[in-house]
């Protein structure tokens, strides 16, 4: 990064930088941040709020956290996803993936890495919530949503059931 400089006065003056290091640190973030922050429209976040058992061990969650991981590292539907602790909620754990489109949605929902996941880490869940985010203004897009999840569940009964052993599950695809 170059160096910002006062101008000298005469040649015999020494040059001294217009700010201190940890004032350059912050512009450089600042800047890095006004590069990288843009507005995402259209897309949609697929949000997972857990909360596990008493009788899940660490190394369980940890597996499970890691299997949703693992969901958005090797499933190219995935633009962007993180996965850790619930914070300002009644959840321990969350994960939110963000896809582009229905399609992507549902290549998702019906990928092996989430079924994986799903079988390793449903019966450690006593509380969950799913459900998804976005700013497309289509009126119908909330029924297209649940349509996906309930074709999911119904290519996959096993991952049904899991579902609705789940002590206290809300969200996308659940019959009212």
């Amino acid at each position: 990064m170059a160096r910002l400089f006062a101008p000298p006065v005469s040649s015999n003056t020494i040059r001294r930088p217009l700010t201190t290091p940890s004032q350059r640190s912050y512009l450089n973030d600042v800047k890095i941040a006004n590069n990288v922050r843009k507005e995402v429209r259209g897309m949609i976040h697929h949000i997972n709020r857990a909360t596990m058992k008493a009788t899940a061990t660490p190394e369980q969650i940890e597996a499970a956290l890691e299997g949703w991981r693992e969901q958005g590292r090797s499933n190219p539907a995935i633009k962007s996803f993180v996965v850790g602790r619930d914070h300002g909620g009644d959840y321990e754990y969350s994960a939110v993936f963000v896809v582009e489109d229905l399609d992507g949605l549902f290549a998702f929902l019906t990928h092996p890495t989430t079924y994986r996941t799903d079988r390793l880490g449903l019966n450690l869940v006593e509380r969950l919530e799913i459900f998804d985010v976005s700013d497309d203004d289509d009126p119908e897009l909330n029924a297209k949503i649940q349509e996906l999840h309930r074709r999911r569940n119904e290519f996959n009964p096993e991952v049904a059931g899991l579902l609705a052993d789940v002590p206290a599950y809300s969200g996308s695809g659940v019959d009212d």
